[in-house]
């Protein structure tokens, strides 16, 4: 069990059931109450933990709070200047509403921690935000060639080449070697699915939705999916 005065590991658990939402079978509301509940562990442990306040900071941008998000990991970094992943989930955060800030942002945790294949993998984004997907692919694919089993780099590539290149067909045969390394990712699931329609593979939606209702029922990926 986890040492009842050590304050970093609540702090690092919290973190790990947020990220567990997005890639495995924790419901939304089991997500919300295991944050908050080693959250307040940690910081009634330590007031001034990074982890807890990035573990905050994950846990409102998945709940759509992005202020909150946002001000929770600028108080991870007033706590920890070289937190590098910090200032990834930082970028991620801005993504959407301010491309250069995410930059900058995706730009400094690298700076800080360039041997995390996470941190990298994000930075390669930079290229993406600013139209160099070509070099973007290349980057993903050397990532791939080092870690052939991690799936985030399959879904970055796919991701350029379905929905910036036009390339569904491509992005489709990419998701499913992503498959293969691992059958039951939700998020692998929900590419597939999703893309299927674009290729006029209907049936084939239907199949994997199901797939993905009796495997997550009540993951994320799911509700992105019956949008479709």
């Amino acid at each position: 069990g986890i040492d009842p005065t050590f304050a970093k590991a609540y702090a690092r658990m919290a973190i790990a059931y947020e990220l567990l939402s997005g890639y495995g079978a924790l419901s939304n509301e089991d997500r919300l109450n295991l944050v908050r509940e080693n959250v307040d562990q940690a910081l009634f442990l330590d007031q001034n933990i990074p982890e807890a306040y990035a573990a905050l900071g994950l846990m409102y941008n998945s709940s759509g709070e992005f202020q909150k998000g946002i001000e929770a990991l600028n108080k991870t970094l007033e706590l920890n200047l070289n937190n590098g992943i910090a200032y990834m989930w930082l970028g991620n955060l801005y993504i959407f509403s301010d491309e250069q800030k995410a930059i900058d942002l995706y730009t400094r945790a690298y700076e800080i921690d360039p041997l995390n294949h996470v941190v990298r993998s994000n930075y390669v984004r930079t290229l993406i935000l600013q139209d160099r997907n070509d070099e973007a692919i290349e980057q993903y694919n050397e990532l791939i060639k080092q870690e052939p089993k991690q799936l985030f780099y399959y879904y970055r590539v796919g991701e350029i080449k379905a929905y910036s290149q036009g390339k569904i067909r491509e992005a489709f045969e990419l998701f499913f070697e992503a498959k293969e390394i691992d059958p039951d990712a939700s998020f692998t699931l929900y590419y597939i699915g999703t893309l299927s329609i674009d290729i006029g593979m209907e049936e084939y939606f239907d199949q994997v939705y199901s797939e993905v209702v009796q495997k997550y029922p009540d993951n994320e990926s799911r509700k992105y999916m019956e949008f479709w």
